[in-house]
C-alpha cells in the first residue's frame, strides 16, 4: 500500500513539473556588447509579476513558468527598456532570450536641477556632553593657522 501511494505521488509529481517551462537568457549593451549585471527582467504569470535578475555576466534565469506566450520586459536605470512580444514556454522545455538594450538618451536631463544638501542636526541624540558640531560656514571662516589638514 505504502509503495502504490509513493509511486501515485511520484508520477503526480513528475506530471506537475512537465507542465512548466523555463525562460533564461543574457542581457547585452546595444552598444558595447557587454553583459550587463543586475538588470530586472520580468513577465506576467497568471496575474502576477515574475522576476529575476541578471549575474555579473548578464545571464538570468526564470522558472517555472506554466506553458503558454508572454511578453518579457528588461530594464535597467540609465537604459531603455526592452521588450520581446510572443515568447513561446513549452513544457518541460527551456526557452532562451538574449535582448540587447541600450543607453538612454534621456538619463542625463533627468536629474537636471536636482540638488540635495544635508543639513547638519542642532542636537544629537547620542550625544550626552555638551559640544559643537563644525558646519561649512565655520570650517571657511576659519583662520589658516587654524585650519586642521
Amino acid at each position: 500500500m505504502k509503495t502504490l501511494f509513493f509511486s501515485l505521488f511520484l508520477c503526480l509529481s513528475i506530471i506537475a513539473q512537465a507542465q512548466t517551462g523555463e525562460i533564461q537568457g543574457k542581457i547585452t549593451d546595444a552598444k558595447s556588447g557587454e553583459p550587463l549585471p543586475f538588470v530586472n527582467v520580468s513577465l506576467i504569470v497568471n496575474g502576477s509579476m515574475a522576476a529575476a535578475q541578471t549575474d555579473f555576466e548578464g545571464y538570468y534565469s526564470i522558472k517555472p513558468i506554466p506553458a503558454g506566450e508572454y511578453s518579457v520586459k528588461a530594464s535597467l536605470v540609465g537604459y531603455d527598456s526592452q521588450q520581446t512580444d510572443k515568447v513561446l514556454v513549452r513544457a518541460g522545455k527551456i526557452t532562451f532570450v538574449d535582448m540587447q538594450i541600450a543607453e538612454s538618451s534621456s538619463y542625463p536631463d533627468t536629474f537636471r536641477g536636482c540638488y540635495l544638501a544635508y543639513k547638519v542636526p542642532l542636537m544629537q541624540p547620542d550625544e550626552t556632553s555638551t559640544g559643537y558640531t563644525y558646519n561649512h560656514y565655520d570650517i571657511r571662516n576659519m583662520p589658516l593657522w587654524c585650519t586642521i589638514f
